[in-house]
């Protein structure tokens, strides 16, 4: 064998190993872009529901967030689905109203937060 003969063996090698990843690469980012775009057209889905939430079951809650030192006024949405067999609840979507940070008064907060939902429940 000669020299040129083993170089362009091992060129071939090379390239053909370079080419293999480049279509795995490939595959794999196309994949991911497949699935990103399912996930962005099932949360638009929830948003255009949530958008239209008057039709549906909504919830407001007071919750304590001990990390954030803080009471989140949170809108639940019960997205539900017909079928054939009957309804049920497809999603539950959240949604934060407004959070009251309780650094030095924690009563305080809690008072606006309660405030906050009797106005949203009033509704």
């Amino acid at each position: 064998m000669t020299t040129v003969t083993i170089i362009s063996i091992c060129l071939a090698v090379v390239l053909a190993f370079f080419l293999g990843r480049c279509m795995y690469i490939g595959k794999r980012r196309a994949n991911r872009v497949v699935k990103q775009k399912d996930e962005i057209k099932k949360l638009n889905h929830r948003l255009d529901k949530i958008a239209d939430s008057s039709k549906y079951d909504r919830y407001y809650e007071i919750e304590e967030d001990e990390l954030g030192n803080a009471y989140n006024v949170n809108m639940k949405v019960y997205i539900r689905v017909s079928t054939y067999v009957g309804e049920h609840i497809d999603t539950v979507c959240y949604c934060l109203i407004k959070s009251f940070p309780f650094e030095d008064d924690k009563e305080f907060a809690l008072n606006e937060a309660t405030e906050l939902l009797d106005k949203l429940n009033e509704r």
